[in-house]
């Protein structure tokens, strides 16, 4: 097996980043890396500085304001906005198969930059680790040695949920231990055999990272790109609420929020036609628990889109978000400007809000109907003109839990988020239906489809002719 081929059976791709003296990272072409590898050797990261040097390389660890990591196919697979026309006509043969949900998305040898980033990630989080191992006896249990260990493995934990979200069935309990996961890279080994976990190994491995990453995170950073404590938790929350597993998810909310439960006033937020992007700095936004921003893809654009008009009616005329979040474009639809990047790229980090709508949403599902509505009403409180807020009151816990998932909707738009819902929703009957239209041709999406789960690129499954791939 060549080189080239043992590096594409990890990335899904050609792009290989060395780690140099300098620990930047230079992509190579084929031609650079066949030309360069004979002459020179990959300067391996030695150092704790080295590792936390790779960490802290935002571009490629969590995204920024205009370079993602995490997948936008599900974003782009879900009901919070339409197209505009004149974008329409200028979808390549990829775009419209992904806005028609068609049983084929990538063209025969295509492959996914969300799929290579995130394993990208995996890589570098790996390198961290086997390199902490190997040298083990020439570290000292430092606290820095600690972060640096936790945070690796919340890197890792992170990059892997984000990719089952998109290129691995919704979990279901009674069939994970046979459905296809993903494949699991625990080694910076490039010669590491390729095969597909399953569903229940891949959100073991998940858990189990995140888990052993609680005692090793600092309580706080002074940078939102770094993992914490408290992120952890958080992050945990995410996946067992995924998992439908809620009493679980209600733990680690409430771990979380105990440590950081900083909730902004959307009362005190500027808007207007002079403040384009009202949450401004992604790094001082002191919601945010975890920065990652989404890959950006020309035709998913936020100008190139306009929010879903059934969404955007949604909001109330006294729900500040209505007049925060969105503004009309001059060229037609209505643009979001809400992303807590502060920027035209979505975030898909982790933020105390969402935190506090787990909780609720776990309390709901519990019967704990008080409770949940003590914590929907603090978070609607910050969200709503205080001169016209009233409490949300019920007697039923299921008209408590569906004011809960609305607010979630109206919340966490364009974080990646409602494809995950949509899956999780639908497998416990909420029979949600997408439908759109595509030059003059209806396509629908039925609730529990195959086509949920995207395919794996045919790249990676080029390079590796056994793996399993996704049934559409």
């Amino acid at each position: 097996m060549n080189a080239i081929h043992i590096l594409r059976t990890y990335f899904g791709t050609i792009v290989l980043t060395g780690l140099v003296t300098t620990v930047c990272f230079i992509s190579c072409t084929d031609s650079e890396f066949l030309d360069t590898i004979p002459d020179k050797a990959l300067v391996v990261p030695q150092t704790l500085e080295d590792y936390q040097a790779i960490l802290d390389r935002d571009q490629f660890m969590n995204g920024d304001q205009h370079t993602g990591v995490t997948p936008y196919l599900g974003e782009a697979g879900s009901n919070d906005y339409t197209p505009l026309t004149f974008l329409v006509n200028l979808f390549d043969n990829q775009d419209v198969n992904i806005f028609t949900w068609n049983s084929r998305i990538f063209e025969r040898d295509g492959s996914s930059a969300g799929w290579n980033y995130g394993y990208r990630i995996i890589f570098y989080a790996n390198s961290i680790l086997d390199g902490l191992e190997v040298n083990a006896s020439g570290f000292s249990e430092t606290e820095q040695y600690k972060y640096i260990k936790g945070g690796a493995l919340f890197h890792r934990a992170h990059a892997l949920f984000q990719l089952s979200q998109i290129f691995a069935p919704h979990f279901d309990a009674n069939q994970a231990s046979s459905l296809q996961g993903l494949p699991l890279r625990l080694s910076s080994d490039i010669n590491e055999n390729l095969t597909r976990s399953t569903l229940k190994e891949t959100y073991d491995q998940i858990i189990k990272d995140l888990k052993n990453s609680l005692t090793l995170l600092p309580a706080s950073s002074n940078f939102n790109t770094r993992p914490t404590l408290p992120a952890a938790y958080a992050l945990l929350a995410r996946v067992f609420l995924v998992m439908h597993r809620y009493d679980e998810a209600l733990l680690y909310a409430d771990s979380c929020l105990r440590r950081e439960n900083f909730l902004m006033d959307y009362n005190t937020v500027p808007f207007g036609e002079d403040i384009q992007f009202p949450f401004g700095d992604y790094r001082v936004n002191p919601e945010i628990l975890f920065f990652s921003s989404m890959e950006r893809n020309s035709a998913f654009l936020l100008r190139a889109t306009s929010v879903n008009e059934e969404l955007f009616d949604l909001y109330a005329v006294d729900d500040l978000r209505r007049n925060i979040y969105f503004k009309p474009e001059d060229w037609g639809g209505v643009g979001f400007y809400g992303s807590y990047t502060g920027y035209f790229e979505y975030f898909t980090g982790l933020a105390t809000d969402e935190q506090y709508l787990i909780k609720a949403e776990c309390l709901a599902r519990k019967g704990d109907l008080n409770s949940a509505l003590s914590v929907l009403n603090q978070f609607k409180q910050k969200r709503y003109d205080q001169t016209s807020f009233a409490p949300f009151n019920a007697d039923g816990v299921e008209e408590v839990l569906q004011e809960i998932l609305l607010e979630r909707r109206k919340e966490l738009l364009y974080r990646g988020l409602r494809w995950s819902d949509l899956r999780r929703l639908n497998m416990e009957g909420a029979e949600i239906k997408l439908q759109r239209t595509f030059k003059d041709k209806t396509y629908t999406l039925l609730p529990n489809d195959p086509k949920y789960v995207y395919p794996i690129p045919p790249e990676v499954i080029a390079f590796n002719p056994d793996m399993p791939q996704n049934p559409r």
